[in-house]
């Protein structure tokens, strides 16, 4: 009895041990796979990246050639294409990977609304046509 005791202690030793490396086999497995995740999540990453770098190169192009249409516009005209770019280019209406690219698109825009507006400023007249001392865009 005792030998078979001895031989039944060591089957379920060598059980327990078989099991923790089937447990340990499964936990590398997982980490293995946790790995490859992980890579295919960095490599879409770095391609929406790149996509996205194309795109704003495109757009960067797109909106040089629309910037100086735009000059050539009534300002009112103006305004609201410049308005509708400002909508447009805005970093927060953007996908996450496009928002560090159009930042700069968005600035361009910007740079050419202030002109605008200083562009403006100055061509307007101290009096409104009632002759009070009011701008004439300003409510009486």
């Amino acid at each position: 009895a005792r030998g078979l005791s001895c031989v039944a202690r060591a089957e379920r030793e060598d059980a327990a041990r078989v099991a923790a490396k089937h447990r340990e086999l499964a936990e590398l497995q997982k980490l293995q796979e946790e790995e490859r995740v992980e890579a295919g999540r960095e490599q879409q990453l770095k391609v929406a990246q790149e996509a996205a770098r194309c795109w704003a190169q495109e757009r960067l192009l797109q909106l040089t050639a629309e910037l100086r249409g735009i000059r050539g516009l009534a300002a009112n005209n103006r305004r609201q294409r410049l308005r509708a770019l400002q909508l447009e280019l805005h970093p927060d209406k953007q996908p996450e990977d496009r928002r560090s690219v159009v930042q700069p698109l968005f600035l361009l825009v910007q740079r050419e609304w202030e002109s605008q507006c200083e562009e403006s400023e100055i061509k307007r007249e101290p009096h409104g046509p009632n002759g009070d001392g009011h701008w004439t865009s300003q409510p009486h």
